[in-house]
């Protein structure tokens, strides 16, 4: 069950993309499931016998972002644990007190940003960040290049995949 749980976030992206997220079994479970996995007063695990790790703040943040149920996760407590991993040189790490890396540092970002987007009021004193889109894993204004430069419908100037906004 487990290994069929993360199929379906590896898969989410894709699905979102195609418009098609009425396609996943048992969706409420899996929502539940991706909820489950913040520890209290903390970060996400990966699986219930880990330790929290700052990227997953990022997959299961993302994941929930893509399902609608984001507005659900205690954001103070993971933005809380994300910082506590910030190095003083810069960066942040997997866990608080390790060497920061460029993987943790980059996903721990867009987690915070996502987080901000739900504009709680225990988050004002962040510093702002820029809008992502969770199903792409790029910058709003990213995507909306991607979007005017790149993709584009067939005899149609229309908004291209609005969805992803």
């Amino acid at each position: 069950l487990l290994t069929s749980r993360w199929i379906h976030i590896l898969r989410l992206p894709a699905l979102s993309l195609a418009q098609s997220l009425h396609l996943i079994p048992r969706r409420n479970e899996l929502e539940q499931w991706v909820l489950s996995r913040q520890c209290v007063r903390s970060g996400f695990q990966g699986r219930p016998e880990k330790d929290a790790d700052t990227c997953y703040s990022f997959w299961f943040g993302a994941t929930a972002k893509i399902l609608g149920c984001h507005v659900y996760i205690d954001k103070p407590s993971d933005v809380c644990w994300i910082l506590s991993a910030q190095s003083p040189m810069g960066g942040i790490a997997k866990i608080p007190g390790d060497t920061p890396d460029i993987l943790h540092s980059y996903l721990s970002y867009v987690a915070l940003a996502m987080h901000l987007e739900d504009k709680d009021e225990q988050l004002e004193k962040l510093p702002a960040l820029a809008p992502v889109s969770a199903s792409l894993n790029v910058s709003r204004a990213t995507l909306s290049w991607i979007q005017a430069n790149v993709w584009t419908h067939r005899g149609s100037n229309d908004d291209v995949m609005p969805f992803l906004s």
